[in-house]
């Protein structure tokens, strides 16, 4: 679940203000909402489950007059102003998409840190995205806040590699020091750990399964003085510390 109350939407450093870098496509004459105004409103709708122009106007007018303070809106009278739908349609429409995506995305990857979230990586393929031009589907790797399931940041995996090198584009540009990261079993590789230990001076959650070979041993070699693993099973979870802590395997 999503808590919007606790998300920054219109203070300092928060999703409008870092909206008003883009550049409004619209003619100037006649604008009675600025182009920050209706995507702050315009996402905070998307981030809700609405998923088309009405839907998303819809529940942007059924903002209480409390709801839309929050977000910024200019007062009218006892309540506060909102965007029609053709207006939220035109913004949408004209916007750079890639521009807002970009400080969407890295507005959610803050946020996610300052509320003290973890990152999940996992890749999928795009369903429909094989056709004749393209023989193999499109897949990408993503990186999303647990609590949220929100995309923070995500890279195409070409044909001719996988997912496993491609990890680090993913988390570069990310500041995640001291945060989470979770892995599945593919991506459970020394160098991977290394990478997000040493490089990025956050944590790791791995799993490793039964046929993992050394990497099962090599990490349950480093078990702490003391420590009695439960029977194991098809998988074990493995935690990394960046500050000369150990790590031990715990059941999934």
């Amino acid at each position: 679940m999503l808590d919007f109350n606790a998300l920054n939407w219109s203070g300092p450093g928060g999703l409008r203000e870092r909206l008003t870098r883009l550049t409004d496509p619209r003619h100037r004459r006649g604008i009675r909402h600025a182009v920050d105004q209706v995507l702050v409103l315009a996402l905070a709708a998307v981030l809700a489950g609405q998923r088309n122009y009405i839907a998303i106007s819809d529940w942007i007018h059924d903002l209480s007059p409390d709801q839309r303070a929050a977000f910024g809106c200019p007062r009218w009278g006892t309540t506060y102003k909102v965007p029609s739908e053709p207006t939220i349609r035109r913004v949408l429409q004209q916007v750079d998409a890639d521009e807002v995506d970009s400080i969407f995305n890295g507005w959610l990857d803050d946020e996610s840190r300052r509320l003290g979230d973890a990152i999940a990586v996992d890749g999928k393929s795009l369903r429909g995205s094989e056709h004749g031009a393209r023989p193999r589907a499109g897949h990408l790797l993503s990186g999303f806040v647990h609590r949220t399931g929100q995309v923070i940041r995500q890279v195409d995996v070409e044909r001719k590699t996988n997912e496993i090198p491609k990890i680090r584009d993913l988390l570069d540009p990310l500041e995640i020091t001291g945060q989470i990261v979770t892995v599945d079993a593919l991506h459970t590789q020394r160098h991977t750990a290394s990478y997000v230990v040493d490089e990025k001076q956050a944590h790791y959650v791995m799993e490793v399964k039964g046929k993992s070979g050394d990497h099962g041993r090599g990490h349950r070699s480093r078990q702490p003085r003391g420590f009695f693993p439960l029977r194991p099973r098809r998988s074990i979870g493995v935690t990394g510390a960046w500050k000369g802590g150990s790590c031990g395997p715990r059941r999934c």
